[in-house]
This record gives structure tokens, sequence and C-alpha cells, in this order.
């Protein structure tokens, strides 16, 4: 929304989402954040392990948006968008409402933002599938597909 990429990208070291993986599982992880990171010309960093307080300011502030947000949903009474514009909007008309605030900072990261890439990284994978003669597969759970 901003118009840029960071240099950085900070994480926690995601010890608890490793767990329980398979060794090929994590692999795929790593090279599909680093490609992530590359295509947006950003170094991955971390938090140090046991200092849970080193992200306290973004985890408080993201907080305090889903709180907003879930505010506001209850005010408006229902869950229902006619479509997903319409849920944008929402959500773009509650965090502007929260944003004024926040203008020079906002203006001051933006200044120190990098160009984004032409294009978008693929916010999807490809998988080859067997399809069933009625369109349908099955991914964890059942999909239909249009025979065209």
């Amino acid at each position: 929304m901003l118009g840029g990429a960071p240099k950085e990208h900070r994480s926690d070291s995601l010890s608890a989402a490793f767990r329980n993986l398979t060794v090929e599982a994590r692999e795929d992880i790593i090279q599909r954040y680093a490609a992530l990171m590359g295509h947006y010309g950003m170094t991955a960093t971390h938090n140090n392990l046991g200092v849970a307080h080193e992200n306290g300011s973004i985890e408080s502030a993201h907080g305090h948006l889903k709180q907003a947000l879930e505010d506001a949903l209850l005010l408006l009474g229902s869950l229902d968008f006619a479509d997903l514009d319409a849920y944008r909007a929402f959500v773009d008309g509650v965090v502007g409402r929260r944003n004024p605030n926040r203008a020079k900072p906002i203006v001051l990261e933006k200044a120190a933002l990098t160009p984004l890439p032409k294009r978008r990284t693929t916010d999807f994978e490809e998988k080859l599938v067997t399809v069933t003669s009625s369109g349908g597969f099955s991914r964890r759970v059942v999909y239909t597909a249009h025979r065209g």
C-alpha cells in the first residue's frame, strides 16, 4: 500500500512453526522464504532466541488493530459483506480512522522503502493433481475443477 518494500524483514525465530515438520517441509519453507526475500530485495533477520519482548511494539499495535476491527464489526452488527471489495473498504475505513496520528512516521517510513519489483511474487503453489471424471480433486479437502 505504501508503494515500496522495507530493506529488512524481521521475524521471530519460528521454532514453534518448524517443530513438527519433516526435513523436506522445513527445507521447502526455508527456500520459499529466501526466494521471497530475494524477490523483494529484503534482508531476513530474526529476533534473538528467548527474548520475548523484541517484537512488543509491533505485536501491541497489531493487537490494538485487531481489537478495533472486532469492535467495528460488532457495531456493524454483521460479519457478512457483499463481496471482497466491500470487506476491503471496511478494513480500509477502520485503518484510515486510526492512521491520522501516524502520518509523520508513515512519511518517514515510506521514504526509506525500496522500489517494488515490476511484478508480485507468486502467492500460490502449483501442484500436479489427479482430477476425477467428475472434475474433483483432493488436497486435504475436496475441490472441484472446471472441466473446459
